[in-house]
């Protein structure tokens, strides 16, 4: 077994629990995700009769967060987008980059800044809100949403909380006003 101590994102995707931004062996690993077993998630050593394993991707940055969509799973670091696809065999996983930028720019600033919404990914950079879909290469600066995201403070970034509200056909931001250290302001997209 290996001494993974905790993760800051976990997710379940095709029957397999993902960690992300791993703290093991005493030391903080941002940019790896380790995968294991649904049954036994944190018996992570490798095994021939179940599903475990672990990638790093880029060097620097921090897993953010994991995001389903349609029948790949997307990994959201501070620096880039990667798309993980089940490839069977015994890589078990591929990772592919399909979105990067030294700066962070459109990348997503909090563990909680991001949603699903009719298949595509709604979530909080630096500048507003962006959009990101399974057959995007870039992230989308919907103009209208970029510009009513405008008032958004992301610098608090992990008080930041995005999520859909489906009867509503609402996506909600809520953030802290500058200067407080809750969530006080909740702004509502209507994508309709």
């Amino acid at each position: 077994e290996i001494g993974m101590r905790s993760a800051g994102v976990v997710t379940v995707w095709n029957g397999t629990v993902f960690f992300g931004d791993i703290e093991m062996d005493g030391a903080r690993v941002g940019c790896r995700v380790l995968w294991g077993d649904v049954t036994n998630p944190l018996l992570l050593a490798p095994a021939s009769d179940r599903t475990s394993g672990f990638q790093d991707l880029e060097q620097g940055s921090t897993i953010l967060a994991f995001l389903p969509l349609g029948d790949q799973l997307y990994c959201f670091t501070s620096r880039s987008i990667w798309r993980i696809v089940a490839v069977g065999g015994e890589d078990q996983y591929g990772f592919q980059q399909v979105y990067f930028h030294a700066d962070g720019e459109g990348c997503l600033v909090g563990r909680h800044a991001i949603c699903a919404v009719a298949g595509e990914a709604v979530y909080v950079v630096r500048d507003g809100v962006y959009r990101f879909g399974n057959y995007t290469t870039v992230p989308d600066r919907t103009e209208w949403m970029w510009r009513a995201s405008g008032s958004v403070n992301t610098e608090a970034c992990e008080l930041l909380s995005v999520a859909y509200h489906q009867p509503l056909g609402e996506i909600w931001v809520s953030y802290p006003a500058a200067g407080q250290s809750t969530p006080s302001q909740t702004l509502a997209l209507s994508p309709r």
